[in-house]
């Protein structure tokens, strides 16, 4: 795990475990990338408002990429994952698409 990135880019790893049946593959990518994106929303949402306005653009990749973990979850029935990243939104007020 120390070589490999949990990204946006492992996105179509999880699909592709999907897509030929491998849904506990699958599951364990997107919790993975949900985790690391999710723990840099956290961190950005920790500075005030006024801060924030600088880190917007990495907090919306934060949430983009979220919103792609969740689609995914959602579109192969991988529940767990789904609602690890609705209560990440949740918890920031952040709406879901």
């Amino acid at each position: 795990d120390e070589v490999f990135a949990y990204n946006r880019n492992t996105l179509v790893y999880a699909q592709a475990y999907a897509l030929c049946g491998e849904s506990e593959k699958a599951s364990e990518v997107l919790r993975r990338v949900a985790e690391s994106y999710g723990h840099s929303l956290r961190y950005y949402m920790k500075f005030p408002a006024k801060y924030r306005r600088s880190l917007q653009s990495e907090t919306q990749e934060a949430v983009d990429v979220l919103g792609s973990v969740k689609y995914l979850a959602d579109a192969y029935g991988l529940t767990e994952v789904s609602t690890q990243v609705s209560d990440m939104f949740r918890a920031y007020n952040i709406q879901e698409n």
